[in-house]
């Protein structure tokens, strides 16, 4: 009887042991788990707070393209344009009128035409950063187009084509 009895302690020890063991995988899983998740948190922490850095920096450099525009070359919607984009705004002057008329002479539009039309009309940014833009958002392209078309005096949607 008394191997019996030695025989469950060992049971009820070993279950012990290996519940005990188990509990203990467990609490270090979570410990490994909110270790990661608290990474991953400062991280995206990190990455906002930079973002939300260079979103200032960009306006700032916007506010301050856009107030040299307006002065070189006058008010906004008038003799400059803006297009807004995801990257940035492109700012615009007014292409002169024998170069819209010669664009507009073409008749139906390719979009060689288009920038043709409207890279020597980019004041603001600079060609690397507007080819930046026109790489990642190409339809940029063509809202510059209807911008031009708008500060010619026509409605936006004749450079369309709708």
């Amino acid at each position: 009887m008394s191997t019996e009895h030695h025989t469950a302690n060992d049971n009820g020890t070993s279950a012990d042991t290996r519940v005990t063991a188990e509990h203990a995988q467990l609490a270090e899983l979570r410990r490994q788990r909110l270790a990661v998740a608290e990474a991953r948190a400062k991280r995206n922490a990190d990455r906002e707070f930079a973002d939300a850095l260079a979103r200032e920096q960009r306006a700032l450099a916007e506010e301050i393209a856009l107030a040299d525009a307006e002065a070189e070359h006058g008010p906004i919607d008038v003799k400059i344009g803006v297009v807004e984009t995801d990257l940035g705004i492109v700012i615009l002057k007014r292409a002169h009128a024998n170069f819209y008329k010669r664009f507009q002479d073409q008749g139906r539009f390719k979009t060689a035409d288009v920038e043709k039309l409207v890279r020597p009309s980019v004041v603001y940014p600079d060609a690397d950063a507007f080819d930046r833009i026109l790489d990642e958002l190409p339809a940029t392209l063509v809202a510059c187009g209807n911008k031009l078309a708008a500060l010619a005096g026509q409605r936006a949607e004749d450079l369309t084509g709708k």
